[in-house]
């Protein structure tokens, strides 16, 4: 069964990706543009499971 939890799993892949990088990089620009993506792409997709996670605790 299929709740649709993740509506962007390419977005999902590159935050891993993203997570990959900065364990292994010490640049300042790579954490500048990871930054940038944390701000505009991963925090909106993260607020949304956790909009989508608390509807399915509501209806349960």
């Amino acid at each position: 069964m299929s709740m649709d939890l993740i509506s962007d799993g390419e977005t999902w892949m590159e935050m891993l990706e993203s997570r990959n990088i900065t364990a292994h990089s010490y640049d300042e620009k790579t954490a500048d543009d990871i930054l940038e993506k944390i701000v505009t792409k991963y925090y909106p997709a993260l607020t949304a499971l956790e909009r989508k996670m608390n509807e399915i605790a509501d209806v349960s």
